[in-house]
């Protein structure tokens, strides 16, 4: 077959030179070079260039490069680094890449180690060791996966899923499906995530969630619901509520209601010293003190 135009074949090492593109192709391994757009790939398969959408597929392998913003191929981790971006691809299983939402799909083996700018270097520490591999700090952009759980953040749709377990977050909602699995990840509300404890702390409109005791969270009344304990905190009001002993304590209004046994108390200074504490051990009983969002009852 003839050569394209502007050809120019080096049979001793099998080059293909296109001046015109920049391009070095060696048909032996397959591989191409395009020094123009920064990219280098590794010739063990036959990559295709596309320079139209500035994309290698690789389905082999499943390699995707961005040439356009100098993408980096390290063979010994079979990774691709995007610095610009802080893209990190672990393309060894069939990775899906979305620069336009930033976002990398992996649900056969889930990794990823990209972060959000809203995770910042005083809430690092908080964070369970477990995660701090995933959060290099030179990585900065858009997204947080747990390996071990195959869980992909998209903060810039306010989603959290999980393939394995099919959970979904909509932090917009404040609704969490699967409580169970102790993940949640609020970078928009510098949430901090403890899987060591369950919890999450978000002092700056006082709630505390605990999903292993599937706790549903309030945080337009600071509230935090406490199944297990079948306890409802307010600490805007500083109430209470048990029904695990039918009681509820209001020292905001002065009321003591317990149902099970038909009382109701009113501790005001009429008669305060006729009041008598709840005799469940478990119901506490305040007087004139907020409770603690992060104290369990």
């Amino acid at each position: 077959h003839s050569l394209p135009h502007s050809c120019v074949l080096r049979p001793d090492s099998c080059y293909l030179l296109r001046p015109d593109s920049c391009s070095v192709r060696r048909p032996d391994s397959c591989s191409v070079l395009r020094p123009d757009s920064c990219s280098v790939l590794r010739p063990d398969s036959c990559s295709v260039l596309r320079p139209d959408s500035c994309s290698v597929p690789r389905p082999d392998s499943c390699y995707l490069l961005q040439p356009d913003s100098c993408s980096v191929l390290r063979p010994d981790s079979c990774s691709v680094l995007r610095p610009d971006s802080c893209y990190l691809l672990q393309p060894d299983s069939c990775s899906d890449l979305r620069p336009d939402s930033c976002s990398v799909l992996r649900p056969d083996s889930c990794y990823l180690s990209d972060l959000t700018p809203a995770l910042s270097s005083d809430l690092t520490p908080a964070l369970s060791s477990d995660l701090t591999p995933a959060l290099s700090s030179d990585l900065t952009s858009c997204s947080v996966l747990r390996p071990d759980s195959c869980s992909v953040l998209r903060p810039d749709s306010c989603y959290l899923l999980r393939p394995d377990s099919c959970s979904v977050l909509r932090p917009d909602s404040c609704s969490v499906l699967r409580p169970d699995s102790c993940y949640l990840l609020r970078p928009d509300s510098c949430s901090v995530l403890r899987p060591d404890s369950c919890s999450v702390l978000r002092p700056d409109s006082c709630y505390l969630l605990r999903p292993d005791s599937c706790s549903v969270l309030r945080p337009d009344s600071c509230s935090v619901l406490r199944p297990d304990s079948c306890s409802v905190l307010r600490p805007d009001s500083c109430s209470v509520l048990r029904p695990d002993s039918c009681s509820v304590l209001r020292p905001d209004s002065c009321y003591l209601l317990r149902p099970d046994s038909c009382s109701l108390l009113r501790p005001d200074p009429a008669f305060s010293s006729d009041l008598t504490p709840p005799t469940s051990s478990n119901v506490p009983f305040i007087k004139g003190q907020p409770l603690s969002p992060t104290k369990n009852y």
